[in-house]
Formats: C-alpha cells, structure tokens, sequence
C-alpha cells in the first residue's frame, strides 16, 4: 500500500518509463495501482506530475469527477533526463568498444537489468581484450558469463548486438549435425554422390535400398538447420579430398522449390530429375495456391529440365498445383532408385 504521493510518484515515473506508448489514459494509471493506494494519494501523485510537466492533460478527453484529466500526453524527453545522464556518465566509465547509444531508445527496466553485463563486458574487454581466434557460442558463452548457455539460450546475443560487440568477438555457431545413412560400399570410391531428400517418409523408404544405389549417403533435409550443416558434408564423412555431387529431391511446390533454392546458394545441388520427371507422370493435388511465388527459385529450378517439363512446371504452378514428394509411393521410390544409375 502506496502511504505517501511522493513514493507513488516514483513509481509512476518507472512504469511511464517502461512504456513504449506517447499517451495514457488515466483509466490506465488507476488499474496499476488499484487496490494499492487511496485515491487522494493517487490524485495528489498525479497532479504532481502535473506540476513537474511529466504528464500534460489532454483537454479534448475531458475531466473526471475529480478534475483530473481522462487522458495524458507522456512527456518522454523530460521523464528520461535523469536516464539519460545515467547513461553519459558510464559511456564515459567503460571500454569505447561497448556503445550504450542504444539505451537512449530503450526502457529503464532494460537498462537497470543490463547493469551486471554491462560491467562484466567491461572487465573481460579490458583484461582480454578483444579474442583473435574463432570460437564457437558455447566457449565464449562460457568465457563471458560462466554459462555455455547464455548466449543462444539466455539473452545473451541479444545483449551483445544491443551494445555494438557481438560481431567484433569472433563467435561461430555450432551447426547441428548432418543427419544421414551411409552406403559402405561405395565408401572406397573416388567419387561420391550423395541424394538429399526433404520428407522422413521419403527417407525412410530409401534408406531401405541405399545399398542398391551408387549414392554414398542418403541424407535428410529438413528444417533449416540442415542449410547450415550440409556445408559440414566433407569434415563430417572424414573425406575432403574427395569429389562429391549432390542432388535433391523435394516437394514439388513453390515452398519446395524455395527450399531447394536456398540450398543451391550454398552448394551445387541440381534436381534429382529421375524423381521430379515420375512425380511430372502423375497428375499434380491443388490445394498451395497461397504459396509465396519466388521467381529467381522457379527459374533457377526449372532450366534444369527439358523445354516441355519446364512449361508443364510452371503451368502446374500457375494453377496452384503441386506435388508432394508422398505422391510416389515407397515401393516406386525404390524401384526408380534401384534401377537408375548415375544421370
């Protein structure tokens, strides 16, 4: 219970503070409080805000029966004077490298919690210094807050980019591990080829007749950590010194095909033809017509097939058809892939 309209008018200053909105409505102010203060404390709190031009009546809103106004115009640039000193004064305290520009903008909550990270930043630039090697998120995590977790987990990367430091402090992220099956015989061979697909389904299907195909690996791509770490391929299979090539096969829809695009920036990974060409047999399921249309994708995707699968494509797109990868059936799956060698 608020006894006093000064310790009240403290109070309001914080939570207008914490506000991102230029006006309040006095129904507002009453609902924080409610239950907490007396309202002659609450209408002496509010007129000295008043008083102090923190908050300006909005005439147009009318008056209460109290006379107090129904709504209020913020004043923001005088309520964070004394946040704003704060800030001066420690930018000049701390490492140059740690810009607090960024808390002008932001709420007092915000900079009273980033007090602790502010200054143990401050310490670690100036015993250290900035770090000349790599290192993944989980060690500096640990280097900085004695946490592995904090950067991808507890705000940390959030805190580091809002002060202008993350990027100078050399952190890689760890990439998920490539999910894949391996075929051994094809192991010893100076050349590997290597079929993503974007469904378990179709995964699991083939998986079962791996070792009946030229293709060294079956790996599943789903999700977008995968883009990340098929980068990974070579370190992971312990074989960079040999020659690999990639291909793909996904659902055949616009969403699909973005997929397969953002792929292909990455890595050379062309259309496994011999499936996309038996899915273009069978007759394509509306139902994606409300699939963002990504032209650079569809034309980057279609000029790997011949001129007529091309224009079947784009028309099956234009009319908001497509083809999920389910459209072949398991046992299609591994027949096209048993007796299909290298394209």
């Amino acid at each position: 219970m608020y006894r006093s309209n000064e310790l009240l008018c403290e109070k309001i200053k914080l939570e207008l503070s914490n506000i991102q909105v230029k006006t309040i409505k006095l129904r507002q102010l009453e609902n924080l409080f409610e239950g907490e203060v007396e309202y002659d404390i609450f209408f002496a709190a509010i007129r000295q805000l008043e008083m102090e031009e923190l908050l300006k009546p909005i005439k147009s809103h009318g008056i209460n029966h109290h006379g107090l106004a129904h709504a209020f115009r913020i004043q923001k640039q005088d309520l964070n004077k004394p946040l704003q000193e704060q800030i001066r004064i420690k930018q000049l305290q701390i490492h140059p490298l740690i810009n607090l520009s960024c808390y002008f903008t932001l709420s007092l909550e915000t900079w009273e919690n980033d007090q602790e990270l502010i200054n143990r930043l401050n310490r670690y630039i100036n015993e250290k210094g900035l770090p000349d090697k790599e290192a993944f998120s989980s060690e500096r995590s640990y280097e900085l807050a004695g946490d592995e977790k904090w950067i991808d987990e507890g705000g940390g990367r959030a805190f580091l980019e809002r002060v202008g430091i993350y990027s100078s402090l050399r952190i890689v992220s760890i990439p998920e591990p490539l999910m894949f099956a391996i075929n051994p015989s094809q192991m010893a061979s100076a050349e590997h080829i290597h079929l993503i697909v974007e469904n378990k389904a179709v995964y699991a299907a083939l998986s079962t007749c791996l070792v009946e195909s030229p293709y060294t690996t079956l790996i599943y791509g789903s999700g977008k950590s995968f883009l990340s770490s098929i980068m990974k391929l070579e370190e992971q299979l312990n074989m960079p010194d040999r020659t690999h090539r990639l291909l793909y096969f996904g659902d055949l829809d616009r969403e699909g095909i973005t997929i397969w695009n953002s792929l292909h920036h990455r890595r050379f990974a062309p259309p496994c033809l011999i499936f996309y060409r038996a899915l273009l047999e069978k007759d394509f399921t509306y139902g994606k017509q409300n699939q963002r249309h990504n032209h650079e994708a569809e034309n980057n995707f279609v000029r790997f097939f011949l001129a007529h699968e091309q224009d079947k494509v784009r028309q099956m797109l234009a009319k908001g058809g497509y083809y999920p990868q389910e459209a072949l059936k398991a046992d299609e799956l591994r027949e096209i892939w048993r007796h299909s060698w290298k394209e």
